[in-house]
């Protein structure tokens, strides 16, 4: 993590500067990494465009849960659509009961898989609700902004992954 690649200027409307921003949100991180699971958010969605870091984020915290001995997986939303579209046509379950079980599921670039009518956001909405039911840490990454997520997934998607009594938002702004 290099601070110095985000500007000290302002960002527009805010009171604090890009990098002020990042250096907070990987403190946020490092203490989430260091204290799961016992910590109050375990769904936690990085939100903003591409390239300010969620990525680069998701895989240090990866990487720290994985020096605590966390089993971590982590998958583009391609990958978790793909393996839940084969078990729900009745192919193999390994990956998506891989997807369930993990200490912590990350899947990067929520919004950049195909939309399949009938089984994308049914499959998202059990991913989600079957993480956060049983407690397991669930990261995201995301270009949608909060209205796009709610246009693209539905409200009950967004409710569950926006919901602050079980939910991390980390809105990322600035340049790329």
């Amino acid at each position: 993590f290099n601070a110095d690649l985000f500007s000290d200027e302002i960002l527009p409307g805010k009171k604090f500067s890009q990098r002020k921003l990042m250096c907070k949100t990987r403190e946020w991180c490092e203490n989430w990494a260091d204290n799961y699971p016992n910590v109050k958010e375990t769904t936690v969605l990085f939100m903003g465009q591409s390239g300010l870091g969620k990525t680069f984020l998701m895989h240090a915290m990866a990487r720290r849960l994985l020096q605590r001995g966390k089993q971590v997986l982590l998958v583009s939303a391609y990958r978790f659509l793909d393996a839940a579209r084969k078990a729900y046509f009745g192919g193999s379950h390994e990956e998506i009961d891989a997807m369930l079980e993990a200490d912590v599921l990350m899947i990067d670039d929520m919004g950049a898989e195909p939309m399949m009518e009938n089984i994308t956001v049914g499959q998202w909405f059990n991913l989600i609700s079957e993480r956060q039911n049983s407690g397991k840490g669930l990261i995201i990454s995301t270009n949608l902004q909060k209205d796009e997520l709610r246009n693209q997934y539905t409200e009950r998607i967004a409710s569950r992954l926006l919901d602050v009594e079980r939910s991390k938002l980390m809105m990322l702004t600035g340049k790329d």
